[in-house]
């Protein structure tokens, strides 16, 4: 086996999906799947469209192109570079909005094609990642309405992104109610109310999600089996679909604390140190170039993660009850962040299992 590499568990990713849309047809909701991470990685959309879940989703326009053999309705997440609209058009049928200028282009663009481009507003409501103030959504919609290269398709809102802040009941509430002012103003039937992702699935489990409210985005709780407002699992979901493993290339007897007169690390970060004499150590051939080995945890007990350079880690074993030679390997569970760049890294094999 190639290493390092990210070992992957299609059944348990399969299981994931099926939960996750079982659980939303259960109280009459949907998602698209946030495909940002593993668009590349053809089974597991294989997975998905197998068993019809064809509602695909990313933030990056490079993806679409693998998603289109598997999507029957895809969604641009990340609002459209200025320069891309056109290419928007041809791969994207949805894609979410704050910029006129942008709604504008794609307009244009859908014209030249002879098509219809759905456009979902993104609206702010607190966590500040993206969107507009509800005023001023509603201001631009009032001339969006007029262009007929696009269709007002919905609205969408962000929770725990780059403010972290979480949803609530009333203001998903407050959605419903503008989105229901928009219908009736504009005598429109408004296809997506899309305010829920990964850290909304406590909100669903207990019923507190207003009915009108109806349309997921959902990536993490796919791909890591938890939901993203505490990191807690999540009833019924694999935590384990993903694992990294790496080689041993260097096991020896070292001291813990580095000699001589101390600069700042080829990774521009400052280290400490903790002096306790000496230990076992292991060198793997897992850099920060390819993941960051911060978000991984040892399978082991007794692995003690001490630091990372371009393209070594560094580990004691002291603790472990069996010795390590060069050519073994370790194993550990990455978090959703070593998930992602796992993921999409060149120099990590992907093996399925």
């Amino acid at each position: 086996m190639s290493n390092p590499a990210l070992l992957i568990d299609q059944q348990a990713f399969r299981e994931n999906a099926l939960r996750l849309d079982q659980l939303l047809q259960s109280q009459e909701r949907f998602c698209h799947f946030d495909c940002s991470a593993f668009a590349s990685q053809v089974p597991l959309l294989e997975v998905l469209a197998g068993h019809g879940l064809r509602h695909l989703a990313s933030s990056y326009l490079q993806d679409f192109e693998f998603l289109a053999p598997y999507a029957v309705d895809s969604m641009l997440l990340r609002s459209p570079m200025l320069s891309q609209a056109a290419a928007v058009v041809d791969l994207c049928d949805l894609s979410c909005n704050t910029e006129w200028a942008v709604i504008c282009a794609l307009s244009d663009a859908a014209l030249v094609r002879q098509k219809i481009h759905r456009v979902i507003v993104q609206l702010d409501v607190g966590d500040l990642t993206s969107g507009l103030e509800l005023e001023a959504a509603s201001q631009m919609i009032s001339q969006l309405v007029n262009l007929r290269g696009v269709r007002l398709a919905g609205f969408k809102a962000d929770f725990n992104g780059y403010g972290g802040i979480l949803p609530s009941v009333s203001v998903l509430e407050d959605l419903a109610a503008f989105t229901q002012y928009i219908e009736q103003r504009y005598v429109l039937s408004l296809d997506y109310i899309s305010a829920l992702n990964s850290s909304c699935l406590n909100l669903l489990e207990t019923g507190q999600i207003p009915p009108a409210v109806q349309h997921f985005v959902l990536g993490e709780a796919l791909l890591t089996g938890r939901e993203s407002a505490h990191g807690g699992s999540f009833a019924g979901l694999n935590q384990n679909i993903f694992s990294v493993q790496a080689e041993v290339i260097e096991a020896q007897r070292r001291p813990s604390l580095p000699q001589g007169v101390r600069g700042d690390c080829s990774s521009g970060r400052v280290l400490s140190y903790v002096d306790r004499g000496l230990i076992q150590r292991v060198n793997l051939a897992l850099g920060y170039q390819d993941l960051d080995a911060r978000d991984l945890e040892p399978k082991l007990r007794g692995v003690r993660y001490l630091g990372q350079t371009q393209d070594q880690s560094f580990y004691d074993v002291t603790g472990l009850n069996k010795s390590l030679r060069p050519g073994d390997s370790l194993e550990f569970m990455p978090n959703y962040n070593a998930i992602l760049h796992a993921l999409t890294s060149p120099y990590l094999a992907k093996v399925f299992i």
